[in-house]
């Protein structure tokens, strides 16, 4: 079954208008959708574009367009179209009974689409809003798919974030018998054999030991110490935590099936990491110079992609200066902090990250895998040109020696990023600190080790 827009093509076709593209309005008062083809035309035929839109609507109401109740012209020359509901769901029901499972379907693109969904933590078992993720990711990879894309649906495994690190240390040392080195794990083993599913069985140690650590400044020590070995890789802890990962992803999997949906490519990050993907990424963008090293201003000793604009510090507004080139620019050097009274893992100093100033952040430290960052539209940042402000996205580098941040780092992470011109924030934004507001506005995902950093 054709497409109203494409009837509607077709009927400008025969008025002699090609290649007429449709959008959607801003209002839906003003129509399903629209057309600005008025407005190209005017200015080739040297005339006012209200007046050719009057024109043709007038023509194409002559034409009767099936299922178009309505067409309207809207200043300063666009052409609006209203779907006759009743009609064109009649049609659709009699298309769906005539062609059956072959309708909606397309011809094959020679396209291929990538869908990454459902990327649950591979450390408890899935609720319900993971669940709905995963419905929402497979229909459109299904969607697709009858298109005529050529569809791999991926899933991506975050088997070495800050909440695996919690499972991992709440079933080596939680309760006995505890771990005490070695390569001998099958009495840690053994304490999981309940007869509960083993993913519930980590959802209560997971619950357990979030209090325990209120309790337990030991714990929270040993948790340092397992995500120091799952970070240096080929460890016993380390190989021991991608057991653990394997064995709820199964479980993960297993839930899936029920539902019917399935993956192509199940994404590792700790394979990401061992096998230098996140290394070569990160040179690569280096050596083609998509980010740059700044050796001063708030964003000295971080890598970060550059835009133009204005830099706003507690200083006040700064324009930017200049960056070093990617190819002279020195390697930062890898430094990570120590715990903070938070009982997490510790954040990140701008001489470890590959950062911007619109992502350094204050206070409370939430671990290794950080949404840190902010989109316009969720950090108070006003854009009006991608020339007149500066954006970029952090990425992280990997080590274990721990420093604690200078009052100078700290006080560099309260920087943020505006448009040339500057903004107050309102009430809502100006309320709190920077810190205490950072989960709202934190929205761009960067994980501390760059395993998948964005730019």
């Amino acid at each position: 079954m054709p497409s109203i827009e494409s009837i509607a093509a077709a009927a400008f076709a025969r008025l002699g208008v090609a290649e007429v593209e449709f959008n959607k309005p801003p209002k839906p008062e003003i129509g399903d959708f629209s057309t600005a083809a008025a407005l190209k035309l005017a200015k080739v035929l040297k005339r006012k574009p209200l007046e050719i839109a009057e024109e043709l609507a007038e023509k194409l109401r002559t034409e009767a367009i099936p299922h178009v109740g309505e067409i309207t012209v809207t200043p300063p020359g666009f052409i609006n179209f209203r779907i006759a509901s009743r009609s064109y769901a009649g049609a659709v029901l009699d298309a769906i009974s005539r062609e059956r499972e072959a309708f909606g379907r397309g011809a094959p693109t020679g396209r291929k689409v990538l869908i990454e969904h459902t990327n649950v933590n591979p450390n408890k078992a899935m609720h319900i809003g993971h669940v709905r993720n995963a419905m929402i990711g497979d229909a459109v990879v299904r969607m697709l798919r009858a298109a005529g894309r050529t569809v791999e649906a991926c899933n991506y495994i975050d088997d070495t974030g800050v909440q695996v690190v919690d499972v991992v240390t709440a079933l080596l040392y939680l309760h006995e018998p505890r771990y005490a080195g070695g390569g001998d794990f099958a009495p840690i083993w053994a304490k999981a054999e309940t007869g509960q599913s083993f993913d519930y069985y980590c959802w209560d140690l997971y619950s357990e030991i979030q209090t325990a650590y209120d309790t337990d400044p030991a714990l929270k020590a040993r948790r340092d110490e397992v995500m120091h070995e799952i970070e240096a890789g080929s460890t016993p802890i380390a190989r021991f935590a991608k057991d653990l990962a394997t064995k709820i992803v199964h479980c993960h999997l297993a839930t899936m099936e029920r539902l019917q949906v399935f993956y192509n490519l199940l994404n590792w990050e700790s394979d990401i990491l061992e096998r230098g993907f996140w290394s070569a990424a990160f040179e690569r963008l280096k050596a083609s110079s998509a980010i740059v090293y700044e050796t001063e201003g708030p964003n000295a000793g971080c890598w970060v992609v550059p835009f133009g604009g204005v830099v706003e510090t507690r200083e006040g507004s700064r324009a930017r200066t200049r960056s070093w080139s990617a190819a002279t620019a020195p390697s930062p050097t890898p430094v990570r902090t120590s715990p903070t009274s938070s009982g997490s893992s510790g954040f990140w100093t701008p001489t470890s990250c590959t950062a911007s100033g619109v992502f350094k952040k204050t206070g409370k430290s939430c671990g290794r895998r950080r949404r840190t960052g902010s989109r316009a539209a969720n950090s108070g940042v006003r854009r009006k040109s991608s020339t007149s402000s500066t954006y970029a996205r952090a990425t992280r580098s990997r080590s274990s020696t721990t420093p604690s941040p200078s009052s100078a780092t700290r006080s560099r992470r309260s920087a943020r990023i505006t448009s040339a011109t500057r903004w107050s924030p309102s009430p809502a934004r100006r309320r709190g600190s920077w810190a205490s507001r950072s989960k709202k506005a934190a929205r761009t995902y960067t994980r501390c080790r760059g395993a998948r950093a964005s730019v």
